[in-house]
């Protein structure tokens, strides 16, 4: 996806922007799947995680991708790029178990935006 230098910025400001709605949908759910303990801890975190993951999907393809059509070309590579960036942070949080938790959240989402961005922009999406 080739962006102009002059929508670059607001590309990337709607990227954030999306991000912090799906980030919020995300945590809403976690915690409502938590709060009343529907299931197990580990199968309540993979629904809430699978159904998060969809909602990125969709939200990131039709607001500021704009594609339309099968979704199958593109939801298997999502679905690939946020396994990637699970092991990813995987790797790296054991990498800084000494340092305080909140610290360790920051440093995840930084890493985990500029690498989303970078799979979606380049590989997800990719329109050429």
């Amino acid at each position: 996806m080739s962006i102009k230098p002059q929508n670059q910025y607001k590309f990337i400001f709607k990227f954030i922007l999306i991000g912090i709605i799906n980030t919020i949908i995300g945590y809403t759910i976690l915690s409502i799947f938590l709060y009343f303990n529907f299931f197990y801890d580990i199968v309540n975190l993979l629904i809430a995680n699978i159904l998060i993951i969809t909602i990125n999907f969709f939200n990131y393809k039709k607001n500021l991708f704009k594609i339309n059509g099968n979704i199958k070309k593109y939801i298997y590579k999502f679905i690939y790029l946020s396994i990637f960036i699970y092991i990813i942070q995987s790797i790296i949080l054991t990498n800084i178990e000494n340092i305080e938790f909140y610290i360790q959240s920051l440093i995840l989402s930084i890493i985990s935006s500029i690498i989303s961005y970078i799979g979606q922009t380049k590989y997800v999406f990719k329109t050429e």
